[in-house]
C-alpha cells in the first residue's frame, strides 16, 4: 500500500495466478498453446474484475484507494496478455486497476513518488 497526497492510497496486488500462462509455455502443440494463452487472458480479466470489485476501504487504516496496481510478476505473461487482448489495459484502467509488470512497476512507483513530492512542494508554497 502506498500513501498519496490527501491521505489517498494505492494498493499493489501481487497475487496473479499464472498457471494458464505456464501451461501455454509448456505446451508441445500449437492448439494447446493457443487454448492455454486464451485462458491466461480470461484469468487476467477475471483478476481485474475481482480487484475492481474488492472493497479495500474496509481494511484497517486504509482510506478509500484511488486505484489498484495489479502486478504481474512475469514480464512475458504481462506482455502476452496485452498482445492477445489489446483492450485489456484500457478496460482495467477504466475499472481503476492499472496493470503493471516488472518492466514498468518501478517507473510507476517513481511517478507516484514524484506526484507526492510535487504535492508536498505545492503545500509549502501556499
Amino acid at each position: 500500500m502506498l500513501l498519496l497526497p490527501e491521505n489517498r492510497h494505492i494498493v499493489i496486488d501481487a497475487k496473479m495466478n499464472l498457471l494458464d500462462y505456464q501451461r501455454g509455455c509448456d505446451a508441445t502443440d500449437d492448439g494447446a498453446r493457443e487454448r492455454a494463452m486464451a485462458q491466461h487472458v480470461v484469468a487476467m480479466r477475471g483478476h481485474v474484475r475481482q480487484l475492481s470489485d474488492k472493497d479495500y476501504s474496509r481494511l484497517e487504516g486504509l482510506q478509500s484507494p484511488e486505484l489498484v496496481l495489479m502486478f504481474v510478476p512475469v514480464e512475458g505473461a504481462f506482455l502476452e496478455a496485452l498482445r492477445r487482448d489489446n483492450s485489456l489495459y484500457d478496460d482495467a484502467f477504466n475499472s481503476k486497476v492499472v496493470l503493471v509488470g516488472p518492466g514498468n512497476l518501478l517507473a510507476s512507483l517513481r511517478l507516484i513518488a514524484q506526484i507526492w513530492r510535487i504535492e508536498k512542494q505545492n503545500r509549502n508554497w501556499k
